[in-house]
């Protein structure tokens, strides 16, 4: 996986930026949170995901360098992903009290988070993220 500064550097090329106050806007942080990230080593992974999707870029690309940065492909093998990261299928239907939820599709998308947090939720292979459809 890259430093962040590296991350950050990818952002800029990207996107044809220069500075580090505008990789901060697109990520929605304070320029001084992203600076003390970049400092740390320490990727602010919710608005990196929440950046990667919104522009449509595989996050391995960013991460690792590997992969064009492209459409963000729906069909994420986790293969592709760095060890830290465990994908969860999301999928559109009906939320309801009482028996649960109901599955109106097939999987949309496959979002990625990281392995030690969602554990704390649960077993990401038990788990979905269901949408209203």
């Amino acid at each position: 996986m890259k430093l962040f500064s590296e991350v950050i550097d990818s952002i800029k090329q990207l996107k044809g930026i220069k500075h580090d106050t505008e990789v901060a806007r697109l990520l929605g942080m304070k320029q001084r949170n992203l600076t003390n990230a970049k400092f740390r080593n320490t990727v602010p992974w919710k608005e990196l995901m929440n950046f990667a999707m919104n522009e449509g870029i595989p996050i391995e690309s960013l991460l690792t360098g590997k992969g064009e940065p492209g459409p963000f492909e729906t069909g994420l093998d986790a293969s592709k992903l760095p060890d830290e990261f465990v994908l969860v299928p999301q999928m559109k239907g009906a939320i309801e009290a009482g028996p649960g939820a109901y599955p109106e599709s097939e999987i949309d998308l496959r979002i990625a988070f990281r392995r030690d947090w969602i554990r704390k939720k649960g077993d990401p292979m038990k788990m979905s993220l269901i949408i209203r459809a």
